[in-house]
């Protein structure tokens, strides 16, 4: 699947309008370097919004599930993933029981990406390690904001993981676990 670059710009357009926070054009560049380059093929996120790091997730055909707390959001991002080709399923929900959920069933995925509420970032962290499979990637969003702090420190000092902060905005970390 190729993206959309008109669809895209469309769903950013409609989240600009809206005040629904999303990634901005720099980290979707660098997301979507990331995937091609990866091509994770089950990938689970943590805030969904409505779509748009989740069109960039799935864009080279792999299976998405996207946890996200807002029925409003939710409407818009079953829209855009559709119209997109995105082959997903949207779990209503908060992403910390929800992530403790998944991990009680034994889900695996090849990359968590995480980007809701940074000053509960902590909250899913070994859910999120839990989550991912040896070899697999957790991508955080926003790591250098002052809520993320502690996450980060977790992430970097955290012996499983092999973390890199990537400098763009406000900061993402991508981890490989061990």
């Amino acid at each position: 699947m190729n993206i959309n670059d008109k669809h895209l710009e469309e769903v950013r357009r409609d989240a600009i309008n809206n005040a629904v926070p999303i990634i901005k054009k720099p980290k979707a560049a660098w997301l979507l370097q990331f995937i091609q380059q990866h091509k994770p093929v089950k990938i689970l996120e943590l805030g969904t919004a409505i779509g748009y790091s989740g069109i960039i997730l799935g864009s080279e055909g792999g299976y998405l599930t996207t946890i996200e707390l807002s029925h409003k959001e939710i409407q818009k991002a079953r829209k855009y993933l559709r119209k997109a080709g995105t082959k997903f399923t949207i779990i209503y929900g908060d992403a910390i029981p929800q992530t403790k959920l998944l991990v009680e069933e034994g889900k695996k995925y090849d990359l968590v990406f995480v980007d809701f509420m940074n000053s509960q970032y902590c909250d899913v962290y070994e859910n999120c390690v839990a989550l991912v499979k040896q070899n697999g990637f957790i991508i955080t969003d926003n790591i250098n904001h002052d809520h993320s702090k502690e996450f980060k420190e977790k992430l970097t000092d955290d012996s499983r993981l092999e973390t890199e902060i990537i400098d763009i905005g406000d900061g993402m970390s991508v981890s490989r676990k061990n």
